[in-house]
Parts: structure tokens; C-alpha cells; sequence
């Protein structure tokens, strides 16, 4: 499997890449191949991934699209095509493309205000805060969503942001109760529909109500499936049935020690082409040290075995700057008893750097034993490998690979150099290819990228079968955006021929092609036009060729996507002229109901051999985490149809491992301190875990963490009820102790006042009073915005007056409370002072208690003092004698 053309693409989130692969069979038998695009979290295609079959020999080029989504971070992605044999599961190629999103952010968004944890089944708000950073003023569309899908509030709406300015948004979030711990990432995306966009999330953490959130052993997460299988060949209706018992998880603590199982059967790839085979594994990883047993997924290096499925045992271990690794698989689908026998070891020479051996062993079909060296180079900016390899046995011969991948600032390049000689057993063999590409960026919007690639096969040209020569060039320029509209243009130039003197295919290919991308709002489209002309020198003639592709997307909301493809091909890779082919293709993704969504694909071929594609899901997903999915597949063509059905109902569980030694059951109860009854309903946390109290106020942790732990309530109280014991309440829980904690609560007290000044009814000029209790006082004015604060142990609590100086404190415990007001509050200027700052008052169940600050003027007293002979003229006695007295006041 190949690219075709480019091997690094450059592009902006929201617009839509369409790759070509080249798909061979080079076996002598036709193959029934399942592809599988493998793309970034959250980028979605817009092509499906159908099955097709190629006969012996037989050369295909399949096209995918996809969306590259809003919040793609700016840095390289790899974009992986996988096909694999769907009855010979050990039988797989795939290939690997960078593609480079741009960063284009002028908005800015980031959480502000969002609690760690919520109860679950209780509504929460999270406040994001969004920023212009760009020079101009911006208007911008937001959209708020759940990850589970809870109801937000708002959803989507409009925001006018002046330059450098920010805005505050708060999300309301409506969730439902969950009976285990759960995580929902609230996410925001901001754009004006162009390229201007931001996205930023945060995960809340949902506490179930019941158990205390933990459990008193570790568990690792599984999932049981049941699946049920059917299909109609032209009448011929056959069924099936598969259960998947899988599980992955840490067994320990430190998280250090991982297992990972899948058993499922039996083997139904007969009865539907939705049947998978029958597959059981155990994998075991822990620090430095891997281990796999049953059917797994297996390689050594590039030379020797670059990737195959089988049944077996590998090992891999770690110490230091040593790596090792062994591994005995056998292929399982066929007849040919082929078993390998694989070793490896490598030492780190740097950080970066390592050089390795590795020894491959063959037999069955045939035997051989492979050597290869190997070093490789991984540092920031350069990933770069080579190796050297031989082998002997029935298969002798020598073989060469290189490779680099390297990214300098704007310029990003990759090449890839291999020679196998015709006796060499390993995974390459009796070729040789060269390919190198490169990417580099501009300014002003201007980008070039060039690619090479040569490739040969059957090196000794045995005349039994095609010694083939490929060959391609390109070189392609990204021109600044016009209108919002990604254009780039590309020049080609291919040539395949035999190299055989009784030539089958000499074909030269020069063509040019030119694409186009836009992408605004919800919706976005692709298009591209590839023009050329083959020349034929077998058949000696001239044809023209041309290749059409287009493809659409529409998401109008959160709850709906919708994709259009066309393809259009008049053997632009073709290697014998044949009709013109056409694709077209149409699909859908709707949420029906929360947690509920309905998939459909319709894909229509006009060829010589035209089929037609119907792909229809629907998924449940349960409040328990249950799923129930229904999958249809028909495909018609000109001699045959076929429908395929699968339903399936997947159960989540939890498998415990472990028994932790740092738990403990913790119990308790809640009474009315007066009648003695339990309260029903109130919500208590112990260090974040929720509970609820049972009809009769019982209540249950199943494991609690061992040592000094808080109890509080978590809820809005017991009923109007108050503890009569401060909470959060420090308890000590043990391993082998009776952990029992019970409170009493009784109707709270209330304490209201006032605070007040008061003026002095005599004031003399010199505003010094005599204040020795004879002198009366005025009413009365409250102070607004004094700070009264209760506090009692630990609890305390603050109110400011009103506008009338009145103040009140609702819902208090019972019991003794220091009552204070905060001098710093008091009117500026330290004239007035309270008659008492502070007051101990006892507070009792359901009853009021009253409490008034009376502020009082300030008593100063002065001294007068006798007149020195240095005494002040008498000119300015009068002007100046008040002052003195105030300054000998002052002094004493």
C-alpha cells in the first residue's frame, strides 16, 4: 500500500482532506479486504468504510475524506489507512500520512469558574471566560455542549467582542443521577464561521449517590457483549451467534501493573460479514516488563516482520538503557503450519539515540532465519531509523532500509530508501523503492510541497510474472486564501511499466490538478480536478483522462451532521482503458433522544461492476451504561445482493481484582435530637464521596479510606434541620474497628439585630465632649454595610447590614456564639465606636434572638493650658488658640 501523490498536507481546521491510497494484491488468490480509516480524536469522515475484494494481481485506488474539526490543535496528526484480509485477519497493510493543522486562533477560550465534582443528578454551572485577542472587533457564534449529553443552557448563541475585550459566559448543565462515578467534559466552541475560532472544555467530576464512590476492592472496567448475526445471499439466509467477554485496567494502587482480555466466540465470519473470528487473549504490563498470551497482534522491525496477527506468547522486558524482547506466534487461518520465532535486543547509546539486534526465525512453508541491526534516532524535530539485514535457509539474501521524518520551523520533509534482494525472506522482498517529500510554508499564505517516489519489483525480471517499474513526481504550490477559499495546484508526472522483454504495461501519465477547500459556519466542501493523458506505448495510443472529486459536509447542530461525496474517474489509474467510473455517495448522523443516535450511509458505484451500499445504525445508550446497537449492511450489484445484520447489546461491569488494604466500611445514622426519628434523604460527603440516608436515616460508606477523615452534608441541609455537632465532623475510621457516627439534628436558632449611632445632645464648638453617662442621646440611624460576624468553634458566618443598619442570620446551631462587628466597616473617620464590639449570646432550637450594636460618640477630653511668656501674640491668639488646645489635647 502506497500514497498516491503526497505524503505531508498541510490544511486549517473546519475544511475538508480527501487522500488516495494505492491498494495492491500481489498473491495469487483474490482477497476480501475490510479498510479502516484511523483518524485523530474528533476529526470525523465523510466517506465510509466499505469492504471490497481484489483479484490476483488486481491494483485499486481508494479515496477517503474527512473533516478536520474546529478545536484541532496546530501540530501534525497522522492519518492512518489500515486494510485487512477479512477472513485471514493475519493478513493486513496499512499506511501512514502527516497531516499539519495551521494555527490560525485569533479568539480565545478558557474555563473560569467550573466545580471539580458535582452529585450527579443535580445541576451544575460552569462559567467560561471569551476573548478577543486580535485588533478588531468580532461578532461570534458559541455553541455549549455535554459530552454526555445533559441539557445546557444556553446552547448556542451570539457574542459582540470589541478588540482585546472579554466576556463571561455562564453554562447551566441539568445532569442525571448515574449509579457509579462518572466524568462530563462541558466544552464550548467560539467562531465567526471562518477561520476565526477557539474551543476550550473541562471534565466535572459526577458523584453517584450511594456506596461512597469507592469500592473496598480495585476494579478494572469490562464489557460483556452479546451479538446476534444474520444474512441473505440472494435467498440463502444464514445465522449466527458471538458473545465478547473484554476487560482492561490498573491492578494496583501506583496504577504500574495493567491487565487487558478478550475472549469472544465463536468463530462467525461465515454466518455475516459483520462476523468477527474467534479471538482470546491476556496481556499483562507493568514497569518494564510486558507479557501477552493468545491471539495477538505482532512484529520485529521493518525488515523482519513488520506487523502480522497470530496465536502465541511475547514477552518484552525493560532495565536501564536495555531492551529486550521475544515472541512465538503461529498463523491460525491457514494450513501452512507458519510459526515464527522472534528476538530482539537494543541498548540506549543517548536520550535519543539506540541500537539494536534482532533475530527471526521461520518455519512451515519455508524456513529461514533472519539477522537485522538496527539504530534509530527519536529527538524533537527528527525521528530518523535505519537497518541492515540477512537471512539464510531456503531463502537466502541481504536487505536495506531507511527512513526520516523531520520538521524545521515551517519546513517538514520525510524519505524512505529500501532494497530486498530477491532471495531475502523477510517482510520486504525482491524489491527496491526510493521516496522522499517535503512540505514547506511561506509567507503571506504561500506553501510548496514536491514528492518523489520510484519503486521495482521482480528485480531479476523472471519472465513468469511482472517485473514493474513505478515512478512519480509531483510538485504542487498552496496560493493565499481568496475569498476564505484554500486553493492549491499540483503538476504530476507517473510512469509504470514491465521490464520484461514481452512487456505487458508501459504507461506514461503527466496531468495537473487543482483544489479547493471552504469551510464556513456549519458547513464546509472540498473539491478536486486532476487532467491528464496517458500514453500507452504497448497498445500505442493516446487517451485522455480526467478524475472529479467532490465532498460536502453540513452540521447545522450538535444533534445533526450530514456529508455528500462524488467521485468521478476516467482512468486516471488505470492501467488498461475501461468505462468511466462514478461514486456517488450520501450519509447522516442524528440524535434521535438523549444518549440515542441513528447512522446512515447510501453509496451508489457506476462501473463495470456497479454495486450499490446501504449502511444503517442505531445506538442506545442506556442510564446504566448498557448499549443496544442495530447495524444493517445491503449491497447490491449485477449478479447478486446480499443483506448483513448485526444486534448487539453490550453491558458494562466492573471486575474486582484486589481486595484494598486502605478501606473500611464506615456507618451511621441521622436522628431528630427531639423525637428521635431517623431524617430520610440527606446527602452527606465524606471527602468528596456522596451518599443518602435511607428511610430510617441510616447510612452507609462501603469503603472509606482508612485514617482522619470530614463528614458533612452535601445537600441543602436535613429538612430545615441543624447538627447539633459542628460539621464537617472529623472522624477517625479503622481496618478493624466499628466505624459508626451518628448526629443529631434539631430545629435551628436565628439571631438578628441592628446596628446604630448615636449622636451626643450637647456639642460643644471644640468637639470635645464629657461623656460620664449624664449626657442624653439622639435617636438612633442605622449604618449600612457593617460586617457582623457569628462564629462559634469552627463555624462562622458573615452578613453586611442594609441601608437601615439591620442584619439576619438564618438556620444556626444551636448553642454558644460569639456576635461581632467589624470596626474597619464602622463609618470612615474613627468618630464613632461601639458601645461593645462584640457580645457572647447562647442561641437556642427555633428561637429568636435579638442583638443591637449601639455606636456612641467618641469622649475627648482636653487640657487647657496656662499662657507662657512665650505665648502668641495677641493678634493671632484668636486665630490660633483652638488649635493649640486641640494639639495639647492630642499630646496627653
Amino acid at each position: 500500500m502506497q500514497a498516491v501523490d503526497h505524503e505531508l498536507a498541510s490544511v486549517e481546521p473546519r475544511h475538508v482532506v480527501t487522500l488516495a491510497f494505492s491498494v495492491g494484491n500481489d498473491s495469487e488468490r483474490a482477497q476480501e479486504l475490510e479498510p479502516r480509516l484511523q483518524l485523530p480524536p474528533g476529526w470525523r469522515a465523510v466517506t465510509p468504510d466499505l469492504p471490497f475484494t481484489l483479484a490476483p494481481g488486481e491494483t485499486t485506488v481508494r479515496f477517503v475524506s474527512f473533516v478536520v474539526p474546529d478545536g484541532a490543535p496546530a501540530a501534525d496528526h497522522a492519518v492512518r489507512y489500515l486494510v485487512r484480509n477479512r477472513l485471514q485477519p493475519e493478513l493486513f497493510a496499512e499506511h501512514t500520512v502527516s497531516i499539519r493543522v495551521k494555527a490560525m486562533r485569533c479568539l480565545e477560550v478558557a474555563p473560569l469558574d467550573l466545580a471539580d465534582a458535582v452529585i450527579s443528578g443535580q445541576p451544575y454551572r460552569a462559567v467560561f471566560v471569551v476573548r478577543n485577542a486580535g485588533n478588531a472587533a468580532v461578532t461570534v457564534d458559541f455553541r455549549a455542549r455535554s459530552s454526555l449529553g445533559h441539557p445546557v443552557a444556553p446552547a448556542e448563541g451570539r457574542l459582540e467582542l470589541a478588540p482585546r475585550e472579554s466576556r463571561e459566559l455562564a453554562l447551566d448543565v441539568r445532569t442525571e443521577a448515574l449509579p457509579r462515578l462518572g466524568f462530563d467534559q462541558i466544552s464550548l466552541n467560539v467562531g465567526d464561521g471562518t477561520e476565526l475560532s477557539a474551543q476550550a472544555s473541562r471534565a466535572v467530576k459526577l458523584l453517584p449517590v450511594g456506596g461512597g464512590g469507592e469500592s473496598l476492592y480495585r476494579t478494572i472496567a469490562g464489557q460483556a457483549r452479546l451479538i446476534y448475526l444474520a444474512q441473505d445471499r440472494d435467498g440463502e439466509i444464514k445465522t449466527g451467534w458471538q458473545t465478547e467477554l473484554s476487560g482492561a485496567g490498573a491492578i494496583d494502587e501506583a496504577g504500574e501493573r495493567h491487565v487487558a482480555f478478550l475472549l469472544r466466540g465463536p468463530d462467525a465470519r461465515h454466518a455475516a460479514t459483520f462476523g468477527r473470528w474467534d479471538e482470546y487473549r491476556f496481556e499483562y504490563t507493568s514497569k518494564g516488563l510486558a507479557v501477552g498470551v493468545g491471539d495477538l497482534a505482532y512484529g520485529l522491525s521493518p525488515l523482519t516482520e513488520y506487523g502480522r496477527y497470530g496465536r502465541g506468547v511475547q514477552a518484552s522486558y525493560t532495565s536501564g538503557a536495555w531492551d529486550f524482547g521475544l515472541y512465538e506466534m503461529g498463523d491460525r487461518f491457514t494450513d501452512t503450519g507458519n510459526r515464527q520465532l522472534g528476538a530482539r535486543a537494543s541498548r540506549a547509546l543517548s536520550a535519543s539515540s539506540r541500537l539494536g539486534l534482532n533475530y527471526l526465525a521461520k518455519s512451515g512453508e519455508r524456513t529461514a532465519n533472519i539477522y537485522s541491526l538496527q539504530a534509530i534516532e527519536q529527538r524533537a524535530g527528527l525521528s530518523a531509523e535505519a537497518e541492515l539485514a540477512a537471512s539464510e535457509g531456503d531463502d537466502a539474501g541481504n536487505a536495506f532500509r531507511t527512513y526520516v521524518y523531520g520538521a524545521t520551523g515551517d519546513l517538514r520533509y520525510s524519505g524512505t530508501a529500501l532494497y530486498a534482494e530477491p532471495g531475502f525472506a523477510g517482510y520486504y522482498r525482491d524489491q527496491a523503492f526510493v521516496s522522499a517529500s517535503g512540505d514547506y510554508s511561506l509567507a503571506q499564505g504561500w506553501g510548496m510541497r514536491a514528492t518523489a517516489f520510484w519503486q521495482r519489483t521482480n528485480l531479476d525480471r523472471v519472465v513468469s510474472r511482472p517485473a514493474l517499474e513505478e515512478s512519480r513526481l509531483a510538485l504542487g504550490v498552496a496560493l493565499p486564501d481568496a475569498l476564505g477559499i484554500n486553493l492549491s495546484a499540483d503538476l504530476f508526472l507517473r510512469r509504470k511499466r514491465d521490464l520484461r522483454p514481452n512487456r505487458d504495461v508501459d504507461l506514461v501519465h503527466p496531468g495537473f490538478r487543482v483544489n479547493g477547500s471552504y469551510s464556513r459556519g456549519h458547513w464546509g466542501l472540498a473539491a478536486s480536478g486532476e487532467f491528464g493523458a496517458t500514453e500507452d506505448r504497448v497498445r500505442d495510443r493516446r487517451y485522455a483522462t480526467s478524475l472529479g472529486l467532490l465532498s460536502m459536509y453540513w452540521r447545522p447542530s450538535e444533534r445533526q451532521s450530514y456529508s455528500l461525496y462524488l467521485i468521478r474517474d476516467d482512468n486516471t489509474y488505470s492501467t488498461i482503458r475501461q468505462a468511466v467510473g462514478s461514486t456517488a455517495g450520501v450519509s447522516a448522523g442524528v440524535q434521535l433522544w438523549q444518549r440515542a443516535r441513528l447512522n446512515l450511509n447510501v453509496q451508489r458505484s457506476v462501473a463495470e461492476n456497479a454495486n450499490r451500499f446501504v449502511t444503517l445504525g442505531f445506538e442506545q445508550t442506556l442510564r446504566g451504561g448498557q448499549i443496544v446497537s442495530l447495524f444493517v449492511r445491503s449491497t447490491s450489484g449485477k449478479f447478486s445482493r446480499q443483506t448483513d445484520a448485526e444486534l448487539s447489546l453490550t453491558l458494562p461491569f466492573g471486575i474486582p481484582v484486589a481486595r484494598r488494604p486502605d478501606l473500611a466500611p464506615l456507618r451511621g445514622r441521622l436522628l431528630d435530637a427531639e423525637t428521635g426519628a431517623g431524617l430520610a434523604g440527606v446527602t452527606l460527603s465524606l471527602d468528596g464521596a456522596i451518599v443518602m440516608t435511607d428511610a430510617d436515616g441510616f447510612f452507609r460508606y462501603d469503603a472509606a479510606k482508612i485514617g482522619r477523615r470530614f463528614l458533612t452534608l452535601a445537600g441543602t441541609g436535613a429538612a430545615g434541620k441543624v447538627p447539633l455537632r459542628p460539621l464537617p465532623l472529623e472522624t477517625e475510621i479503622r481496618a478493624d474497628g466499628d466505624n459508626y457516627v451518628e448526629l443529631r439534628f434539631v430545629q435551628p436558632g436565628m439571631m438578628k439585630g441592628r446596628v446604630q449611632r448615636y449622636e451626643s445632645a450637647a456639642e460643644m464648638p471644640s468637639q470635645a465632649y464629657r461623656d460620664n453617662g449624664d449626657d442624653a442621646l439622639t435617636g438612633g440611624v442605622g449604618v449600612a454595610g457593617a460586617l457582623v460576624t457569628l462564629t462559634s468553634g469552627e463555624l462562622k458566618y458573615r452578613r453586611l447590614t442594609d441601608a437601615d443598619g439591620r442584619f439576619r442570620i438564618d438556620g444556626l446551631p444551636p448553642g454558644r456564639w460569639l456576635v461581632s462587628v467589624d470596626e474597619r466597616t464602622l463609618p470612615p473617620g474613627g468618630r464613632y465606636q461601639a458601645e461593645q464590639l462584640q457580645f457572647v449570646q447562647d442561641v437556642r432550637s427555633g428561637a429568636e434572638t435579638l442583638v443591637d450594636f449601639k455606636l456612641r460618640p467618641k469622649t475627648r477630653r482636653l487640657k487647657m493650658l496656662p499662657l507662657s511668656s512665650h505665648a502668641v501674640p495677641p493678634t493671632s491668639t484668636a486665630a490660633t488658640g483652638i488649635g493649640v488646645n486641640r494639639a495639647a489635647a492630642e499630646r496627653t
